[in-house]
């Protein structure tokens, strides 16, 4: 560390997430990764401990050791693309997606399609189905879901609804989750504190 720089790091370790999950992303979300993405290093087609592919093509995340919480790179490099992508400076969206993309993908593979660059609902949609793959099975999700939930323009980007897939992958189930369900109930501590407020559902 160099002398009289301070750093802070906003992490915790989960061994859990890195080696033993079971979680998986669907078809759906393996398939808006292009074939060239570095990030589909991040996970495996089996089941921790054994040599059977999920069905589907179904992928586990399988890091990293850390996780992050707070404020990310990633996540301020996608943030700034999309404020300027819905204040119709899209050129300047483009840039810093292409800026952002480039660390992922081959140099080629990061360049944003004329057409989609050309048009604000475009360019809006393309920014966070990056963040999904940026962030897939990480939690920063929710903050999405969760913001877009009670976006008057871009609401039907929330991808709401859980899905339950079998052991064959077929799906047994699905959940569509409310906007009661995408926000957190106040600690009875501060309940008490404020008399006042009404907690969340």
């Amino acid at each position: 560390m160099a002398k009289g720089k301070y750093y802070q790091i906003k992490q915790f370790a989960n061994y859990w997430a890195f080696t033993n999950n079971e979680l998986v992303i669907s078809p759906e979300t393996v398939a808006l990764y292009e074939p060239a993405d570095l990030r589909k290093n991040w996970y495996s087609p089996f089941p921790y401990g054994t040599t059977t592919a999920y069905p589907k093509g179904m992928l586990r995340r399988i890091g990293s050791l850390s996780t992050q919480f707070g404020v990310t790179a990633p996540d301020l490099y996608l943030l700034i693309a999309e404020c300027k992508a819905r204040t119709n400076d899209l050129a300047g969206a483009r840039t810093f997606l292409e800026t952002f993309r480039v660390n992922r993908l081959p140099a080629a593979n990061a360049k944003i399609a004329d057409a989609v660059a050309a048009s604000k609902t475009a360019l809006v949609k393309f920014i966070f189905e990056e963040r999904l793959r940026e962030f897939a099975l990480t939690g920063h999700r929710w903050f999405d879901m969760r913001r877009l939930s009670v976006d008057p323009e871009f609401s039907t980007l929330t991808g709401n609804t859980h899905i339950v897939y079998s052991a064959t992958g077929d799906v047994a189930t699905t959940y569509t989750l409310s906007k009661e369900r995408l926000v957190l109930q106040f600690p009875q501590k501060l309940m008490d504190q404020n008399p006042a407020i009404v907690n969340n559902p």
